[in-house]
């Protein structure tokens, strides 16, 4: 409540695994119950996940897709990281995503002892230190980092979240499918996942002129500070003519 009256807009960033993802809509309940409109779901990507847990997440990211729009209808706003990013990127028409994060660049990770990762997630991994605070090494590897794009991923033709996409976290890709350019299948079932029940609910709002679509485009990262076409009454780029399978 105290942090709430400092900040009403406070966000929320959430970690769920195979273990939590069942819970992931009764959370979002939870905490919009205690006045929480701004969170952040990210899945822990490295965990063991199957056919079992991939459909319980699913099952999860439809009912929090339905319930933002149930909320919305009733004028109340809702933004849930995921569904906000990639309505945002649906919304845009913008080309495809060329890079995933500010990696190596926008930031860095640093240990205690001044060694420099390309962000935190890849902290005592060895082989991906490019130097230290006081010296800058293995410049090779930061600029295979810094000139990555997404045309260099592999095994992406086809793909519905493909211009949406940049290849997903790149410490994930490299700890667990050992190749920047090669996205972690896991990686892949989720982004696609999240995508689609995003294109549902932006659809939606579409299709009822919903008014709050565009105070969540605005909000949109993917669409702030860009120049915009206003939000119509029909699905634009890759979202229209999609098929909107029920939640």
């Amino acid at each position: 409540d105290r942090v709430l009256a400092r900040n009403p807009s406070q966000g929320v960033r959430m970690t769920y695994d195979t273990q939590s993802v069942h819970t992931l809509y009764a959370d979002h309940e939870y905490l919009w119950s205690r006045g929480f409109t701004n969170t952040s779901p990210i899945a822990a990507m490295e965990d063991t996940w199957t056919d079992a847990t991939f459909a319980v997440a699913k099952d999860q990211y439809w009912r929090l897709a339905g319930a933002v729009l149930d909320r919305m209808r009733a004028g109340d706003m809702r933004q849930v990281g995921f569904l906000s990013k990639y309505i945002g990127r649906l919304h845009s028409q913008q080309q495809r995503l060329r890079i995933p994060c500010g990696v190596c660049g926008g930031y860095i990770g640093v240990s205690v002892d001044g060694t420099l990762y390309p962000c935190q997630r890849f902290a005592a991994a060895d082989a991906c230190a490019f130097g230290s605070i006081w010296e800058l090494q293995n410049k090779d590897l930061r600029r295979r980092f810094l000139t990555f794009t997404s045309s260099q991923l592999k095994g992406c033709d086809g793909c519905p979240a493909q211009r949406d996409c940049a290849g997903g976290c790149p410490a994930i890709n490299v700890l667990c499918a050992g190749d920047l350019a090669t996205p972690w299948p896991t990686q892949c079932t989720l982004i696609r996942m999240e995508h689609e029940a995003a294109a549902w609910l932006y659809e939606q709002l579409v299709e009822e002129c919903n008014p709050l679509l565009e105070k969540l485009l605005k909000s949109s990262r993917q669409t702030r500070g860009r120049q915009q076409s206003q939000p119509t009454c029909e699905p634009v780029g890759a979202a229209a003519g999609r098929p909107s399978p029920a939640p």
